[in-house]
């Protein structure tokens, strides 16, 4: 991969495509430090889709730069919560060593991206096509450098325009992009290609070749590298045949099954499409199981920071690769660990069987990627299996009965008409290997309406209209918010700038066990136990840190029926975005907001989560003190909800 691009002399956009867990983020390093040492490029910036995991790069970057840095240089972390481990780090100071690389100086968020080295969130980089002020510091900031995008699949439409358009911008002031992707389809593909304007100018035959050239190899090829104008091919790895089941199951049967497997020593990974679903499907399996006959464990979106890490380190250790210099093999003789698209990606968990909700093609892959990720000499099965829950949308002869059959909760999160086109694709699988059908799954997933032959091809293009509808609605929000855009006011260079679009505000909540408070000070005991003492005109950065690792985010739809919804004034040094307290009972798992009881609960094994919301039918609720319009809000379940719209789900 080096040779190629130090061949080709210019800085263009290259695309790495190859299984997950091959050594995508190594080989992207390795051309990095290539393209670094001919002179062509000065520094990188790695971008990743969250902050979880920025951190986790983070920690694999620092090794590589003392090996190919005279002096000791660090890499800079940048995300929006980035300085709680800077706050902690021992280069956080004064003095003039804040001047040096990784220092105090870059801290400020415009300044982050002038370190040589950075690895943070895509949204620092992505802030530089935007029109917010300032936006030229930080395009300043990436100029020349290698601009490395990791798990450029999981962006929708806006971010995915914003991320084709910067691509184009950076090689027009020297930066070599590298984009690297398992699941990326053709179409994705030459997009990065058709974009970069420089390319255009300088060669109109050589984007025409590299047409032809990814079409050719768009459905054979993998691994690859392509660029305008080539395409290099990689002998694949040794292919991993995987057994595919589709069935519809309840709650309870998932869990009688998933039991049975965990007794015969299977590492059972289940990832649900929202978090309500994942915190039903650990209820059940709690209930199935036999008392303490194996690890079970829930990770998703709504634990607080402190525990949510814990968990992530302790099913990492379980299930991840086996530690030469550590104690001895941690993983269990059978367990089961229910997740969210957490565990997706950039997440180290072999399992050995999977059971998942049905989700676009490469979001399946993906998930299929946390089953036998490592070399294992004592799995209890030769082949791994996944079981893929869906309901039948065959029969249905309504839109209606088409969200009825995917459940309405999976059609708020993924497109109806993917997860239609998606089943019809696996239901005809018995056995995939990866990475031989990856690219014919995708390809085949995403053909256009044209070449469908389904027994429902009228409500199939329906969807795929209201699908197109959605995707060029955002495409037109991403281009309208572009730098180049001059007739719309300039926004503030921040975290909640529009490097993301989300039809659903949220907001942030503070989990407290126990609060005394005279107005401008209080006492917090949070809930992770810590006791810190706040107060409205001394900000203390210590404190800071405690509170962030307490917050959990949640729609800001679902609080406001329990009145104005304000951080007290005791926090405001702490929080420059609005962040209520919750106030959590220990003995109950209840939640009290404004000194309202809350239809919200929380214990350490499930996190947050909402108690059960009666049916609008329902008549047994007398004991329900509220007024007709809070009654109204309350009885608004998501189930019922518009798919489209969703301005109102997120559980």
């Amino acid at each position: 991969m080096g040779a190629g691009i130090m061949d080709y002399g210019k800085p263009v956009v290259f695309v790495l495509e190859a299984p997950m867990g091959m050594g995508k983020t190594e080989a992207a390093l390795y051309a990095a430090y290539l393209l670094m040492a001919s002179g062509q490029n000065s520094g990188f910036f790695f971008g990743l889709p969250t902050r979880l995991t920025s951190d986790r790069i983070h920690e694999r970057i620092d090794p590589f730069l003392k090996k190919i840095c005279e002096d000791k240089t660090v890499a800079k972390l940048a995300h929006g919560t980035a300085w709680l481990k800077a706050f902690w780090h021992p280069s956080f100071e004064k003095g003039g060593e804040a001047f040096k690389p990784g220092n105090p100086w870059f801290n400020p968020r415009k300044r982050a991206l002038l370190h040589p080295f950075v690895v943070g969130t895509v949204d620092q980089a992505l802030m530089s096509t935007l029109r917010v002020k300032h936006h030229f510091v930080r395009t300043f900031g990436l100029a020349g450098k290698v601009v490395i995008l990791d798990e450029v699949h999981s962006y929708d439409g806006y971010t995915g325009t914003l991320i084709e358009t910067m691509a184009s911008q950076l090689t027009q002031i020297g930066c070599s992009v590298i984009i690297l992707s398992a699941t990326l389809t053709g179409k994705r593909r030459s997009a990065f290609f058709k974009n970069n304007q420089r390319v255009k100018e300088r060669q109109k035959e050589a984007c025409q070749l590299a047409d032809e050239s990814c079409d050719k190899t768009s459905s054979a090829s993998y691994p690859l590298i392509s660029g305008p104008g080539f395409a290099l091919t990689s002998p694949p790895p040794k292919g991993q045949a995987y057994k595919i089941h589709l069935g519809e199951m309840s709650y309870f049967e998932m869990a009688s099954h998933a039991v049975g497997k965990a007794l015969q020593s299977h590492c059972v990974l289940c990832i649900a499409n929202t978090v309500a679903t994942a915190q039903a499907w650990y209820d059940a399996l709690s209930a199935e199981m036999p008392a303490d006959a194996f690890p079970i464990g829930l990770l998703h979106s709504k634990f607080p920071g402190f525990q949510r890490a814990a968990i992530e380190e302790l099913w990492m250790t379980r299930l991840g690769k086996n530690k030469t210099n550590g104690p001895e093999d941690m993983r269990p003789n059978g367990c089961i660990l229910v997740a969210t698209q957490v565990v997706e990606q950039s997440v180290d968990i072999d399992a050995d069987y999977l059971i998942t909700e049905l989700a676009p093609t490469d979001m399946l892959l993906q998930r299929m990627g946390r089953q036998f990720r490592h070399a294992r000499k004592n799995r209890p099965c030769s082949t791994p299996e996944t079981l893929i829950l869906c309901g039948n949308p065959d029969q249905s002869d309504s839109l209606d009965e088409v969200l009825d059959a995917f459940g309405r909760s999976n059609c708020h999160v993924y497109a109806p008409w993917v997860l239609w086109r998606t089943r019809d694709v696996w239901k005809k699988r018995r056995m995939v290997t990866i990475p031989d059908d990856i690219r014919t799954l995708l390809e085949t997933t995403y053909e256009e309406p044209a070449s469908q032959c389904a027994p429902k091809a009228h409500l199939m293009e329906e969807l795929h209209a209201q699908f197109l509808q959605h995707k060029n609605a955002l495409a037109d929000k991403a281009i309208g918010n572009l730098s180049t855009v001059t007739a719309m006011p300039v926004g503030d260079d921040n975290e909640t700038c529009a490097t993301r679009y989300s039809d659903l505000p949220s907001t942030q909540v503070l989990l407290v066990k126990d609060i005394n408070s005279t107005g401008n000070e209080a006492q917090l005991t949070l809930l992770n136990e810590t006791r810190v003492i706040v107060n409205a005109v001394r900000p203390d950065p210590a404190v800071t840190a405690q509170l962030y690792l307490n917050l959990v985010t949640i729609p800001s739809w679902l609080l406001l029926r329990y009145g104005l919804i304000e951080t007290p004034a005791f926090l405001k040094k702490h929080f420059f975005e609005t962040t209520p307290i919750l106030l959590w009972d220990n003995n109950s798992g209840e939640i009290i907001l404004n000194s309202r009881l809350t239809d919200f609960q929380y214990t350490p094994l499930k996190g947050l989560f909402r108690t059960s919301i009666p049916e609008l039918s329902s008549s047994n609720h007398s004991n329900e003190k509220k007024s007709s319009e809070d009654s109204a809000i309350y009885l608004t379940d998501f189930e019922s909800m518009d798919p489209f719209d969703k301005s109102k789900f997120d559980w």
